[in-house]
């Protein structure tokens, strides 16, 4: 197998596979003086960005305990010691984001939906793990009639959270990690912005987007990230 081109002067040096579709190859960039570290997922080979770790440095060796934890070793040629990468998935320690993917999708049932109603009440549904939550909100027509602004109030908040805690829980539990104190924090605007009905003023085809910070221990090691959730929801008239 060929793999892809990284830079013109490049090699690797380590492989490992925690199965026959899921590893992680290591190496250096000559060209570039920093490591190379290639992910490998159902046929294709992808980049990944490690963290800078000096001028010059290249990565040797890896071993993944499971395909969501692991760990990279190498040398830091410019300062002549060695190299100790920890790597996790969730959430990645390379500056990524948890993405939590729409519970809200407008008359599609896939892993989940959202349902609002006139009375200011919601029902979240979410597919994957099989529970719902009833939350509250406010909304208010902009001027001109043209656009509805929806806004979770603490009810609706706490809703959230909650599902998002069952969410994490479930995602880490089917990673085979121990996960521990969960603790959300939303940002301090998590409001929709959509368009109401001409006759009825009634919100439909609202976007939900909200977004914030996850923290827990996981297998006794502190993480943290960022998540994003949104989707569109399904209005239900009376």
């Amino acid at each position: 197998m060929t793999p892809l081109s990284v830079s013109p002067n490049w090699y690797l040096s380590g492989v490992h596979f925690t199965s026959a579709t899921e590893g992680w190859a290591v190496g250096g960039d000559n060209t570039n003086s920093v490591g190379v570290l290639l992910h490998y997922s159902g046929g294709t080979w992808s980049p990944v960005t490690p963290p800078s770790v000096s001028p010059a440095w290249g990565l040797c060796g890896v071993h993944f305990t499971s395909p969501y934890e692991g760990w990279v070793v190498g040398d830091d040629y410019a300062n002549r010691k060695g190299v100790l990468l920890h790597y996790s998935i969730w959430p990645m320690d390379l500056d990524s984001k948890l993405s939590i993917k729409g519970f809200a999708q407008d008359s599609k049932v896939a892993d989940g939906w959202c349902h609002i109603y006139p009375d200011g009440t919601f029902l979240l549904y979410d597919e994957s793990i099989g529970r719902s939550y009833t939350g509250t909100y406010t909304y208010a027509i902009a001027p001109g009639g043209k656009n509805i602004y929806l806004t979770l109030d603490q009810n609706g908040l706490s809703q959230m959270q909650a599902m998002l805690t069952d969410w994490v829980t479930e995602m880490m539990v089917d990673a085979g990690n121990t996960i521990q104190n969960i603790s959300l924090s939303f940002d301090s605007v998590s409001i929709s912005k959509g368009t109401i009905q001409k006759k009825t003023n009634a919100p439909s085809n609202v976007m939900v987007k909200i977004t914030g910070t996850v923290n827990a221990l996981v297998d006794g090691i502190p993480k943290s990230g960022s998540f994003s959730y949104q989707g569109n929801t399904k209005y239900d008239s009376p």
